[in-house]
């Protein structure tokens, strides 16, 4: 496996995108199980639609952030030929979180372990979402996010706290 590490700091809101020229399709929720540290992972994906192997981002929200954030780099990457794969981590406001609260932090450790678990699961990705049964490319995986989600790529890819 490649991985390719992403960081992004900051978002530009104001750089026009262009959707690339595939369909895109959603999935808003997945639900993943691992079972090894009794968690439910909730997974939004974006793939475009078509044949052949696609490669995979795998992108992790900011503190507080939720897997339904960064659409619009999200879609762009899938319309362009990407796999897109976004998850809730523990410290999401989408699963009751309060903005700021420190106690979010302690669980850092869990975030580049959601990741792992999400490379880990690719096989059930695909049993669960047919359409991508052989799509995703296991040699071209790339791990990104934004502000703590960019933490967390670092942590994935070998940076040490």
């Amino acid at each position: 496996m490649i991985l390719l590490l992403l960081s992004f700091v900051a978002q530009d809101a104001g750089y026009p995108h262009e959707a690339g020229p595939r369909k895109v399709s959603t999935v808003e929720k997945l639900l993943l199980k691992d079972a090894k540290r009794d968690k439910e992972l909730q997974l939004r994906i974006n793939h475009p639609d078509g044949e052949g192997a696609a490669p995979v981002i795998v992108f992790s929200h900011g503190a507080f952030g939720t897997k339904d954030n960064y659409l619009a780099l999200t879609e762009f990457w899938a319309s362009h030929g990407y796999v897109t794969i976004q998850a809730n981590h523990s410290d999401s406001r989408a699963l009751g979180t309060k903005g700021g609260d420190p106690k979010a932090f302690q669980d850092w450790q869990s975030r580049p372990a959601d990741i792992s678990f999400i490379l880990d699961s690719l096989d059930e990705i695909e049993k669960q979402l047919p359409a991508l049964k052989g799509r995703m490319d296991r040699e071209r995986i790339g791990v990104g996010g934004h502000s703590f989600g960019a933490n967390t790529a670092q942590l994935v890819g070998g940076a040490r706290t």
